[in-house]
């Protein structure tokens, strides 16, 4: 069931909320769009965690360290409860999705959960009272949050609240994984692979230019099948050319540069693979492998 904001209306209870986002960039972006749309309907983003009306730990469930470091961090956001002012704990992102029933069961400090599909709801985890009557069932049992793999993939017209330094940003290309690893719950956490057309990648490009980034930094799981479900061959290589495109239609933010993060060897590479190899198009190229290394980044935004 939907839940409805045309009665939406702050509640007088919960107005700063804070953000404490673990795990990879892919997360960071997440945190930065349920950021944008707080912002955006007059919630107060903190950094002052005695502060927070409201907290929310954006999660890495990923390998054993990383659910540890998540669990941690929900424990010691919790003892706020006590000696701060925080009323709600929200608990989203990756671990969610492998272990949200666990968490609701075991972890009573918990206010609400969000999967990774289920980020655009974080109106309703963070301040019930902010929903439609008729929604407040719901959102108290979580009995609204969506079941199966995600399908959640966020646009241009999403709100991001930016908690990178302010010369660059990082840009989800794509959601998901197709890779099937017996070793890695990935497509369980994140869903199948579903990419982002390339029009709205170029007009998100083009905000985030305007705002004053001056390198993009794409990510996704699989940054070199980027476009393959869509039946885009090479796709990735048209995308390296963003800043090109960007100049050639006058953008008066100067040069911007584009950076390939996260990407995984695939068989038989195409022009998108050897465009990174030679360099062509790119600033910088970093070739990373997510099984490898692992991101933390703690982000708040006041």
């Amino acid at each position: 069931m939907p839940v409805h904001y045309e009665s939406w209306k702050m509640s007088s209870e919960i107005q700063k909320i804070g953000f404490v986002s673990l795990g990879c960039p892919k997360n960071l972006v997440d945190s930065e769009v349920m950021m944008g749309q707080l912002k955006q309907h007059g919630y107060e983003l903190t950094t002052d965690r005695e502060a927070a009306d409201v907290i929310v730990v954006n999660t890495c469930g990923f390998i054993q360290s990383a659910k540890e470091e998540s669990i941690n961090t929900i424990l010691e956001m919790s003892q706020l409860k006590d000696s701060g002012n925080l009323k709600r704990l929200v608990v989203a992102g990756c671990l969610v999705e492998r272990y949200r029933q666990d968490l609701l069961n075991q972890m009573p400090e918990v206010d609400a959960v969000l999967g990774t599909s289920e980020i655009e709801k974080i109106i309703a985890a963070v301040d019930p009272a902010a929903v439609a009557a008729q929604d407040s069932e719901f959102v108290a049992s979580n009995a609204w949050m969506t079941r199966g793999l995600p399908t959640y993939l966020y646009d241009e017209n999403s709100p991001r609240v930016l908690a990178t330094p302010k010369h660059y940003a990082y840009l989800k290309i794509a959601e998901g994984c197709d890779h099937t690893c017996a070793f890695c719950a990935i497509p369980q956490m994140r869903g199948n692979y579903r990419s982002r057309r390339a029009g709205s990648i170029l007009r998100e490009a083009e905000q985030l230019a305007a705002q004053g980034v001056k390198e993009l930094v794409l990510i996704s799981q699989d940054s070199t099948q980027y476009g393959l479900d869509l039946g885009i061959k090479d796709g990735l290589a048209d995308l390296l050319r963003i800043d090109g495109r960007l100049a050639a239609e006058r953008q008066p933010h100067g040069s911007l540069g584009v950076v390939v993060h996260e990407q995984r060897s695939v068989p038989a590479p195409g022009e998108g693979q050897r465009e990174i190899e030679g360099g062509r198009g790119l600033a910088d190229a970093t070739l990373l492998t997510e099984h490898r290394k692992r991101y933390h980044s703690e982000s708040s935004c006041g």
